[in-house]
């Protein structure tokens, strides 16, 4: 059927109109009234055309709108044309960001790889340089010579500490940095630290000294190496920028609306920091004074490394000036709720006097005393109400202590050991070596209250540094594939009466382990075919198949940033010593394994 003409309609009703109004005129004029016929007629045409001209009007708009209709539809072809093509370009975007990620995550994990390697590969050669520095200062050297071998000590030391901040700050900004959470012992971590740096702190003149609030938990939920990293970092750079006075190293809890936080307070009497530059020091590469840089070395990362750290384990970290002088750093963690540590009290009722005590130290000791329930006071000549009395002098200017009426417990550097004899001959009833440690203090004074006594009055004081000979000496399986190295450790062990068996891989220290007994195995991470760790794994295996004894399995280190430790400890590791490896550090170890042959007090 053809489609109706849009006029059809249109023209059929007008018509019927027509008809209808003409019809009356047709009758009119029928019955003879011819004159109003043509006035009908030209009525009619009126009509037609204001009807025709209606139609059409109506067309034409018709014919607007479908041509409006007719571009929308073209428009809107066009914009799906360019939908299409802008969605084939996100897949390719997305593609080619993908693929850009994927490049970028390889490129971290290979940075990363090479910064452990060039890690190891440098610390290696100047472990070398810095052992056999410290083996030459214990041979016989005329005064020169051993100026000339501790100046090479030094710079070594200074050269290492360098390149391990470069190397910690490549890693960190390569977004390798990554947390390892533990149950971490705070009080050794902090002490331990103290003494690492008090050696460097003595040697100018200046004390460190800790307190740990007696409501501090044992041990926290963190990631022990960083926060010894931090630690060291900030106690480094206060004995760095100290020339006199000392270093106060303080530990408490705060408990408030947003849960339990850990405050470290690093408090020294240096130079200051400026107010207007103690927030851009720890930014990278700066320092307080431009000319610090000169006078004190440094690569000005040692701030902006530790305040990545800690913002990385969710606390905060920032320096103020010190009421009398110097800088308080200060580092504040946020701890797993714990409840309040109910803390011994060992010296309740115990008054403790301070005779000739430096104001750091006094001011740690002041601290320790009272966590442990006693009490402290300056020494006055006059007072006889004190039980005990705590000293800090040179014991070759040390006062006559025999006519005093109560127990004298003297306070020495690790190098004034070798005059116990003179603490004997005036009147010392016990000794400590600073930085004192919380347990050691409160151990020592209770036994010197309860009559104790650990120095006599020999005639040759004893000699420094060595282990008995003969029965005393322990049987050392050392485990180093460096020879310089393994030289170094082979002698510090020799020269303190050891016996040292050497092998130069993993699977020769698993074969001498199932040979024979040791007292101690210095493990190396690092060796060919079979490393350390697996050689540990093996031997701990070995072990619990025939029920033997474990032997002490203590790993060498040699990585500026170790990503290993746990890894050492999850095989039964016992512990670390870094190399080069520090012949205090060794005694230590030493000491825990065999403690008649320690010379030292805690």
């Amino acid at each position: 059927m053809m489609p109706a003409h849009p006029f059809a309609i249109p023209g059929l009703a007008v018509t019927a109109i027509l008809a209808i109004v003409a019809r009356p005129f047709w009758e009119w004029f029928s019955s003879g009234h011819a004159a109003l016929v043509a006035a009908s007629a030209f009525v009619s045409a009126g009509l037609l055309l204001a009807a025709f001209w209606m139609v059409r009007r109506r067309a034409a708009a018709n014919e607007r709108r479908a041509d409006q209709l007719s571009d929308l539809a073209r428009e809107l072809e066009t914009s799906i044309g360019a939908l299409k093509t802008a969605n084939v370009r996100l897949v390719e975007s997305k593609s080619a960001l993908m693929e850009a990620c994927d490049k970028a995550e390889e490129n971290s994990h290979a940075k990363s790889h090479f910064l452990a390697t060039m890690s190891h590969e440098i610390r290696t050669p100047m472990n070398g340089v810095l052992g056999m520095a410290r083996l030459l200062l214990e041979t016989p050297l005329s005064p020169d010579q051993k100026t000339y071998a501790e100046a090479i000590r030094q710079s070594g030391l200074s050269l290492l500490a360098l390149i391990e901040d470069i190397l910690d700050f490549s890693k960190i900004e390569s977004g390798a940095l990554t947390l390892d959470p533990s149950d971490v012992p705070l009080r050794p971590l902090i002490e331990g630290v103290a003494e690492l740096l008090a050696t460097r702190a003595h040697a100018k003149g200046i004390e460190i000294a800790t307190a740990i609030g007696a409501d501090v938990p044992n041990q926290i939920r963190t990631d022990g190496m960083r926060l010894r990293q931090v630690l060291k970092n900030l106690l480094g750079n206060a004995v760095k920028f100290t020339e006199e006075g000392g270093v106060l190293v303080t530990v408490s809890t705060e408990r408030g609306e947003e849960g339990a936080h850990l405050l470290l307070s690093i408090q020294d009497t240096g130079i200051g920091v400026p107010p207007d530059k103690m927030a851009a020091i720890f930014e990278d590469f700066v320092q307080a004074d431009s000319s610090h840089a000169r006078r004190f070395e440094g690569t000005g990362l040692g701030l902006a490394i530790s305040k990545r750290l800690v913002t990385a384990m969710g606390g905060a970290i920032g320096v103020r000036a010190a009421e009398d002088r110097g800088s308080v750093f200060w580092v504040r963690l946020p701890l797993d709720e714990v409840p309040a540590r109910s803390a011994p009290c060992p010296l309740r009722n115990k008054r403790i006097a301070l005779l000739d005590v430096s104001p750091v130290v006094g001011a740690g000791l002041k601290q320790q005393i009272e966590a442990a329930g006693g009490t402290c006071t300056e020494f006055a000549q006059q007072d006889v109400g004190a039980d005990l009395i705590l000293t800090d002098a040179d014991p070759q200017a040390l006062r006559d202590m025999r006519s005093f009426r109560v127990p004298v417990i003297a306070l020495l550097s690790p190098a004034q050991r070798t005059h116990l004899a003179m603490l004997g001959v005036r009147g010392i009833a016990g000794y400590l070596v600073k930085p004192v440690r919380q347990y050691s203090l409160e151990k020592r004074i209770l036994a010197v209250l309860a009559g104790e006594t650990e120095l006599v009055r020999p005639e040759h004081p004893p000699p420094p540094h060595r282990q008995p000979q003969g029965s005393n000496g322990l049987c050392v399986l050392v485990a180093e594939d460096n020879p310089v190295n393994a030289l170094l450790v082979r002698e510090l062990l020799r020269r303190r009466g050891h016996d040292v068996h050497l092998v130069t891989t993993g699977d020769a220290a698993v074969a001498a382990c199932a040979a024979r007994r040791f007292n101690l195995v210095l493990m190396d991470l690092h060796m060919p075919g079979c490393d350390g760790i697996e050689a540990a794994a093996r031997i701990r295996g070995a072990e619990a198949e025939s029920n033997a004894k474990p032997v002490p399995i203590y790993a060498l280190t040699a990585d500026a940033v170790e990503t290993g430790r746990k890894a050492c400890l999850d095989v039964g590791m016992d512990g670390f010593l870094t190399k080069p490896v520090d012949p205090a550090d060794l005694e230590a170890v030493i000491a825990t394994l065999h403690p008649a042959s320690a010379v030292a007090a805690e």
